[in-house]
């Protein structure tokens, strides 16, 4: 689907995958791998409805923390046309990429720094804002999400 370097200065690349492969139903969701010179991930963002949603509760996107940069991906629904992640306390928000999804229609890519998360290190772990934007760059929805629990 795509290559490009994350925050770290690491390249990556986002391969999609067979949803079947990951016991999903191809016309449901969208699969990749990301991969890193030192770590891969590999994950599905659902289809949302044309009410944003996934199986009637609020979009979630998929996230992976992969060494020191974290990727946020969703399916974009009716009415979104882009992504911001903001690390909680920070004033600038990281934009997406957005890359063809097929019949599923866009997949939005956000990319972030951060540190490595560790359990030795509490204060590794980061909270994020997740904004999806409309055509005119107004909030659609909002969601919170952190790293994984240490």
């Amino acid at each position: 689907m795509t290559q490009g370097t994350a925050p770290s200065g690491a390249s990556y690349t986002l391969s999609r995958i067979d949803a079947q492969d990951l016991g999903q139903e191809p016309t449901k969701a969208v699969c990749f791998e990301i991969a890193t010179p030192a770590a891969s991930a590999q994950g599905c963002a659902p289809v949302p409805d044309g009410n944003g949603l996934i199986d009637g509760q609020p979009q979630r996107p998929s996230f992976a923390v992969l060494g020191a940069d974290r990727f946020f991906a969703a399916v974009a629904p009716k009415g979104v046309k882009a992504m911001q992640v903001r690390i909680a306390g920070e004033a600038k928000a990281a934009a997406s990429r957005s890359l063809d999804a097929g019949p599923a229609g866009t997949l939005l890519l956000v990319t972030v720094a951060g540190r490595t998360v560790s359990s030795r290190d509490p204060s590794s772990s980061r909270d994020y804002e997740v904004r999806l934007l409309d055509a005119n760059g107004g909030t659609v929805r909002t969601v919170a999400m952190s790293d994984p629990g240490v």
